[in-house]
């Protein structure tokens, strides 16, 4: 299956474990063609899952994030 994904990675665990299942399935079972960040701050969660994917190394380092719009929108909460 080919994947975008689209995460709020950094407010609260579920994400970090999602990505972290989606890292140890084989590349047959789950392509990811890139990832996404939505909710402010984007930046910084798009940092967070580039990390993740460096730190995996190999055909995870090369998966593209993309952050969403820079600013607030709706409403907002603090990241952890």
């Amino acid at each position: 299956r080919k994947v975008i994904i689209d995460t709020d990675v950094g407010t609260d665990y579920d994400d970090i474990c999602a990505l972290l299942c989606i890292l140890g399935m084989p590349e047959e079972d789950m392509q990811v063609l890139a990832i996404t960040t939505c909710y402010y701050p984007t930046l910084l969660r798009k940092r967070l899952a580039e990390m993740l994917l460096s730190k995996q190394g190999g055909r995870w380092a090369a998966v593209p994030v993309l952050a969403g719009p820079t600013r607030v929108c709706g409403t907002h909460r603090p990241i952890h």
